[in-house]
């Protein structure tokens, strides 16, 4: 869930302006795939049980998708961190037409943080739970 979640969120933050998931359902092995490299997928299918699994990875691009919606425009996001582990905290942000800011916040650790969120003069103390997306959206 963190490579994918950072991959989409670090992307946003560098103007990325649409990402696509190659496959979104799969079976429960990971296919059908031509070449037998199977693989996981935001959902995945017991054809046979009727069983639908909904993976972490379906969540971070349900939430993504309802807080970034088409016409969103990217606004610069940047981090400052006090720990040397620089791949603890993600963050992208995006402005709509209503100028609704979202920022979308990943946390790669096994702990809480605390950060601050400062959005032009005015700063939020906020805490992102241990492995976890979050989404902040302020009016502005």
């Amino acid at each position: 869930m963190h490579r994918y979640a950072r991959d989409i969120i670090v992307s946003l933050d560098h103007w990325v302006e649409g990402w696509i998931d190659w496959n979104i359902v799969l079976d429960k092995r990971g296919g059908p795939n031509h070449v037998g490299n199977y693989c996981g997928a935001p959902i995945m299918i017991d054809v046979e049980a009727g069983h639908v699994c909904y993976t972490p990875i379906f969540y971070v691009l349900a939430q993504l998708s309802r807080t970034i919606r088409p016409g969103d425009r990217a606004v610069q996001a940047s981090k400052h961190l006090d720990d040397p582990e620089d791949d603890a905290l993600h963050a992208s942000a995006t402005i709509n037409s209503a100028n609704l800011v979202s920022v979308q916040i990943l946390n790669t650790t096994k702990h809480p943080i605390r950060y601050s969120l400062q959005i032009s003069s005015q700063f939020a103390p906020l805490t992102i739970a241990a492995n976890a997306v979050q989404t902040v959206r302020v009016q502005l």
